[in-house]
């Protein structure tokens, strides 16, 4: 209690059990009686004693190993969620088998969805804009895999979405999840569009 770790050994001349009892609540690791014969029975006493404490102090540093890992861990996982909610593109992520486990708040206003309702479904089970489901389920048979894969979301507000997914693999190459994120691009295929009219425009009037 006073930063020492020490095993004891209590050795009385008296065979009372009630000092026995005592001895152990105040945390000696054996008892005993100064009998015949007894400093052949020290020796071992005290070397099981010695086991048992080294024992209990390994597993002490074990726990407060874990307990600090799991606090690192904590809080990578805590600073990573801050990171992803708040970037400005949609980000989900799944488990390995699409069950949502975390939509940014990006994704869920562009989705429709809130991640607390769906939170532990299937991705394409949740999605209430079924043309943007059958193509991410097209896509999905093709490679589950891809990048900058383009679609359009009709509700709740129209975009043009540019799509990329990867799935997380651990060393031995089993899927983790997956990490799908997802980036308007409307305004850049409007101007685009713009573009493509203002070249027609100018070619035409030249010829």
């Amino acid at each position: 209690d006073r930063g020492f770790s020490v095993p004891v050994i209590m050795v009385t001349g008296q065979g009372d059990e009630r000092i026995a009892v005592e001895a152990i609540r105040a945390r000696a690791s054996d008892y005993i009686i100064k009998i015949g014969g007894y400093l052949t029975t020290l020796p071992p006493m005290i070397y099981k004693a010695l086991k048992q404490h080294e024992l209990a102090l390994e597993n002490a540093r074990l726990f407060e190993t874990a307990r600090s890992r799991s606090r690192d861990l904590t809080w990578e996982r805590d600073r990573l969620e801050a990171i992803l909610r708040g970037i400005g593109e949609a980000v989900i992520v799944t488990d390995p088998e699409d069950r949502i486990i975390l939509l940014n708040p990006v994704a869920e206003e562009w989705l429709g969805v809130q991640e607390g309702v769906v939170a532990g479904q299937r991705f394409l089970f949740c999605l209430p804009d079924l043309q943007f489901a059958d193509a991410w389920s097209r896509w999905l048979d093709d490679n589950p895999d891809f990048s900058n894969q383009q679609l359009q979301i009709a509700y709740p507000t129209a975009r043009v979405i540019s799509a990329t997914r990867s799935r997380v693999l651990d060393e031995a190459g089993a899927v983790l999840g997956q990490v799908t994120v997802l980036r308007d691009i409307t305004r850049e295929r409007v101007l685009d569009r713009m573009k493509t009219g203002f070249i027609s425009n100018v070619s035409h009037e030249l010829r």
